[in-house]
């Protein structure tokens, strides 16, 4: 099953945010109105308890007062007006407390109405009669009083139960809206989690995706093509990545014919002039002066040089259009270091430099002809820029875990702005060398590519003093690197 696609990633985001945005503000809603219920449900208990307890003083009071006025009349008769308005009091607290407590206390209530309205026919019969003191009907009806304590006391007792059973209904239903809210909040949850992670996937995918095609295109490897999913912004995205990258292989391409053509146009004419300064130091058409064999023997040098550089940009040429392969053969690396040092000997003697080769005799397994030209290339850097009677230092060893070749010089050294670009194609730096020729910037880079072939690494060694310090570090047994598509940042 397939969703449609999103128009852009604006979308994606309004999406994503309604998704989460509307569960939240549903789950907000239901428990404010939920807290809203309990907090008015709990203000009208506190109401009501306040209520009961006024209603329930009251009426103690008044039967209180009731008592004390009775018991003033029984002795004297001048008291019956205090005793009529303490019976129409305390029936009035009756009414209030029947009005709030309801059915429960009806009984009782009833009996403190009955025991009220005996006291006052008794007290009317008695003024009636003009009774003064110790009237007997009167003394009946004030000793049933007695029993009003008991029964405001019950009344007391059933109204504060009453609170007590609203109270716990209200502290069920409390415990019951947490606990929805928990169940709500235990679904949204993972919910939330959910979406989050499904919407991070969604434009976290494209997003790498589109980070290792432009990370690629920077490399110059072009050649996974570039395939964007996700909304149409980024699709379109892709689209343009993937025309800059064929774009791009097109201008490498062109690059790489122009190279190869004009290499191998050099190389024929070039073979013609080194064939022909051979020729004229060997003495085939006759003997040379001191002076022509010296200026013979710069054209050859120079000669050598430009042979270098050609096969350098081949080298190049070659890697970039993805034909290199790895050769691999076991040798003695002191016959590899010999070749390379005898290539720059005259170069080394005219310019009176110092040689210091210190190389272990040990075999090792890699390519030799591309290890020969990651040496040379080395090598020729440090003639070329040690000045007159300095020194150079080759050393070859082996740690069981690979190959340590190190190439010293007592040159320039290599300037600090230059090492971030010291391996990049075509890039020459700042420093100058000793002879007429000025490089390509492409040596460095071949040492560099045919390096990583190998799986070994290259380092410029910091060091006090003057002059350039290359480690290069192949393993024992070398295998070819995969160069990193985009599919691999996936």
């Amino acid at each position: 099953m397939r969703f449609p696609r999103l128009a852009s990633l604006r979308g994606l985001i309004v999406l994503g945010t309604l998704l989460l945005a509307i569960p939240m503000l549903i789950a907000l809603g239901n428990s404010m109105v939920q807290t809203r219920a309990l907090s008015k449900r709990s203000a009208a208990l506190i109401a009501h308890t306040a209520e009961t307890t006024r209603a329930g003083d009251e009426l103690e009071r008044a039967a209180n007062a009731l008592e004390r006025a009775a018991k003033l009349r029984a002795v004297d008769p001048a008291y019956d007006d205090l005793l009529a308005d303490n019976v129409s009091r305390t029936l009035d607290a009756v009414d209030a407390v029947i009005a709030i407590g309801g059915r429960e206390i009806a009984d009782d209530c009833a009996r403190i109405r009955a025991q009220i309205k005996d006291l006052n026919e008794a007290d009317q019969a008695a003024s009636a009669r003009h009774a003064k003191v110790g009237d007997p009907a009167l003394s009946a009806a004030i000793g049933k009083l007695a029993d009003l304590t008991d029964l405001i006391n019950r009344i007391n007792q059933r109204l504060a139960q009453r609170t007590a059973a609203a109270l716990e209904e209200i502290q069920a239903s409390t415990a019951q809206t947490e606990s929805r809210l928990f169940k709500e909040l235990s679904v949204l949850l993972p919910m939330t989690i959910l979406v989050v992670i499904g919407f991070l996937s969604a434009l976290s995918r494209p997003l790498r995706r589109i980070d290792a095609a432009i990370d690629a295109l920077g490399r110059g490897r072009y050649e996974s093509p570039i395939a964007i999913r996700g909304p149409t912004d980024l699709v379109k995205l892709g689209e343009q990545l993937e025309w800059l990258r064929l774009r791009l292989i097109e201008v490498a391409e062109a690059k790489n014919r122009f190279l190869r053509h004009m290499s191998h146009e050099l190389k024929t004419p070039l073979a013609s002039i080194r064939e022909g300064t051979e020729l004229l130091l060997e003495g085939a058409v006759g003997t040379l002066q001191p002076e022509q064999r010296e200026v013979v023997g710069i054209l050859r040098d120079n000669g050598i040089h430009l042979q270098r550089h050609i096969e350098n940009l081949l080298s190049y040429s070659a890697w970039e259009a993805k034909t290199v392969g790895l050769d691999l053969e076991e040798f003695p690396i002191r016959d590899l270091v010999r070749g390379v040092i005898e290539a720059h000997r005259m170069t080394i003697l005219a310019h009176r430099l110092r040689l210091s080769i210190e190389v272990g005799d040990f075999t090792v397994t890699a390519d030799r002809a591309k290890l020969r030209l990651i040496l040379d290339n080395l090598v020729s850097n440090a003639v070329k820029y040690t000045p007159h009677d300095g020194s150079i230092t080759v050393k070859a060893t082996s740690d069981g875990s690979g190959l340590i070749m190190e190439v010293i010089d007592t040159g320039p050294g290599i300037a600090p702005e230059d090492r971030p670009r010291l391996f990049e194609a075509f890039y020459t730096g700042r420093s100058q060398a000793m002879g007429p020729l000025r490089g390509t910037g492409i040596g460095l880079s071949v040492v560099l590519e045919f390096t990583e072939a190998h799986g070994g690494r290259i380092d410029l060694v910091d060091k006090e003093g003057t002059g350039a310090h290359f480690r290069l570090l192949l393993p024992a047994y070398p295998r070819a690197v995969r160069r990193t598509t985009i599919a691999d940042h996936e």
